[in-house]
């Protein structure tokens, strides 16, 4: 089995048992009154969802370039990526995911993600260069994204609906499952949004805005260290 997919199933796993505690530990709100906890609710199983799951998103993006450009032999392993980008991840992810529910933004969350990965940059420059590069460039690429991110965020309301209104434990059980599966359609838009940034082979500048071989470590225009 191909490492990305080993890190997808542990993705899913972590997803799942993450969801899992949240919706066998909450207390039930009452719909009508209790507005700061279906919020809440909104704010664990969606925001801080994607926030904690970024880190293995990341790892699958790079592995997915890894694999596509046959660079197992030269490249680190999957825990030290991890290891090395897990604050530029977080850090990106953070940025990103409250913009996210609006629908056309959404798909920043993604390029942040493969920027960090596919393109190797770190601290703000994956959030520069994957803003400039929707707007410069994949605007008109990524329309289905947000359709399939929609999909996500309506997946956790469909729950905190059922967690809200159904009796326990099928409540529950529908919360977990709703808001489970869309871990499916989130590792299906990174595979989408990774293989864009390897299929165009550039990176986007995010100093003087000029494009870059996808390995480049400095920017052959202004110098910039855009590799790490």
């Amino acid at each position: 089995m191909r490492a990305s997919a080993i890190v997808a199933l542990v993705t899913c796993l972590v997803g799942i048992i993450y969801q899992g505690l949240i919706w066998m530990s909450s207390p039930a709100p009452i719909w009508s009154t209790d507005i700061a906890s279906l919020i809440w609710l909104f704010f664990i199983s969606h925001f801080l969802f994607l926030i904690t799951i970024s880190p293995l998103l990341g790892t699958y993006s790079y592995l997915i370039k890894v694999e596509a450009l046959d660079l197992a032999r030269r490249s680190e392993s999957p825990p030290k990526f991890f290891i090395r980008k897990l604050p530029t991840l977080l850090f990106a992810a953070i940025s990103w995911t409250i913009p996210s529910v609006v629908l056309f933004p959404s798909s920043l969350f993604y390029f942040s993600i493969a920027s960090a990965s596919v393109s190797d940059y770190d601290g703000l420059n994956p959030i520069i260069e994957s803003y400039h590069r929707y707007r410069e460039n994949w605007g008109e690429y990524s329309k289905n994204i947000p359709r399939e991110h929609l999909t996500v965020v309506l997946s956790s309301l469909i729950g905190i609906i059922a967690f809200t209104v159904l009796y326990e434990p099928l409540g529950r059980l529908i919360a977990m499952v709703s808001c489970s599966i869309p871990i499916i359609i989130i590792l299906g838009i990174v595979k989408e949004v990774s293989n864009m940034y390897i299929d165009w082979g550039l990176k986007f500048c995010p100093m003087c805005k000029s494009w870059n071989p996808i390995e480049a470590v400095y920017c052959r225009n202004c110098g910039l260290r855009i590799r790490y």
